[in-house]
């Protein structure tokens, strides 16, 4: 696989619900730099993984649409919106925030991330 297929496969609808696919994607030395509302954090493998998990028990449907992929050598950079249906509501999906991420890969996994983000409102 490309880097960019690599990239789209972690965002089609439901993947980062599945901790087991989103673990087949990431190198074992992954980490991401997230920037959010919140502050800074640094995730490792392990982490994004209790993320992914945490997703898959409290979402029912999550997808990601890329408004924008730009590919160069070993690098993906990516914009995409989040939506969400909860278990408890699966009727109505919601926004949920705007991201903007730069994968590099190694061995075809993704290595190290940079991510942005912004809460809807």
């Amino acid at each position: 696989m490309t880097p960019r297929n690599i990239v789209q496969e972690l965002y089609e609808p439901n993947v980062l619900l599945q901790a087991d696919k989103v673990a087949q994607l990431l190198h074992p030395e992954v980490i991401l730099d997230w920037r959010s509302s919140t502050g800074h954090s640094q995730l490792n493998y392990e982490a994004l993984l209790k993320i992914s998990q945490s997703l898959g028990a409290a979402y029912l449907q999550f997808r990601c649409p890329i408004d924008q992929i730009l590919v160069d050598k070993n690098g993906v950079s990516v914009r995409y919106i989040n939506y969400a249906k909860t278990i408890e509501n699966p009727h109505e999906e919601h926004l949920l925030g705007y991201f903007m991420v730069q994968w590099e890969l190694r061995d075809g996994l993704l290595y190290r991330g940079f991510q942005i983000s912004q809460p809807a409102m």
